[in-house]
């Protein structure tokens, strides 16, 4: 049995989510030195193999059209949002979408467990049933978000699990971003070590003047989890 087995690994996965909720589930946005707005590709959780690193950046780009792919006076908004205007069909398409185009992908490409799966299917049932609220509905369903909401529960499942490859060392990994001041390197496999850290935050929109990559601030918790579990099998 592995630590995502664990209650202590679902109650992880699930605070995780919503505790470090990204502001774009494909984009990581910063400011450059000349004081310009960029934006890059979200870099995928350290230890993912090719197919779950191509699996998270499919679901998130699409959660990223869905969800966040409009901007209007600061409110971001997708095509879950304009569609769910369309009286009658409105509503049933959003959740349809939903599901082929994030969830399902998800379950099938990931392996997902059943919770997780339930807990997605939760976010689009509430997505469904509050776009049915005229006007009010669909200001909530472009703020509720669920695609978004999904993507991050797969990032943070998809973390916990690259942690498992790194201690089983498996090889072909994704990398480890720089560790932060005073932390040390994060062990990998001797494949991934060698895998170049632009090949993670690859972006057609990066500059020379993007800030180095840090270790996201869920990956503590997570290594502590899968290593506390492992030693637990160790003296069982």
């Amino acid at each position: 049995m592995t630590s995502l087995a664990t209650g202590a690994a679902k109650k992880l996965i699930e605070r995780h989510a919503k505790q470090y909720e990204p502001q774009d589930p494909f984009y990581e946005f910063y400011t450059n030195k000349n004081g310009k707005k960029k934006r890059r590709k979200r870099p995928p959780p350290p230890g993912l193999t090719k197919k779950e690193a191509q699996l998270l950046r499919k679901v998130a780009r699409r959660a990223h059209y869905l969800d966040k792919g409009f901007s209007i006076c600061g409110l971001r908004f997708g095509w879950t949002a304009i569609i769910g205007l369309i009286p009658g069909v409105g509503d049933a398409t959003d959740a349809a979408l939903n599901w082929f185009l994030v969830v399902k992908p998800a379950r099938d490409g990931g392996e997902l467990p059943s919770w997780l799966v339930r807990k997605m299917v939760f976010n689009n049932a509430v997505s469904a049933g509050v776009g049915l609220v005229p006007i009010a509905g669909d200001i909530m369903l472009a703020v509720w978000k669920a695609n978004s909401r999904n993507v991050n529960l797969l990032e943070e499942y998809f973390r916990v699990l690259g942690e498992e490859h790194i201690a089983a060392g498996m090889q072909g990994l994704t990398p480890a971003p720089p560790p932060l001041p005073g932390q040390e390197p994060q062990a990998h496999t001797e494949s991934s070590r060698e895998a170049p850290i632009s090949a993670a935050r690859e972006s057609s929109e990066d500059d020379e003047d993007a800030p180095q990559l840090k270790a996201h601030p869920a990956q503590p918790a997570v290594q502590k989890l899968v290593k506390d579990h492992s030693a637990t099998n160790v003296t069982a």
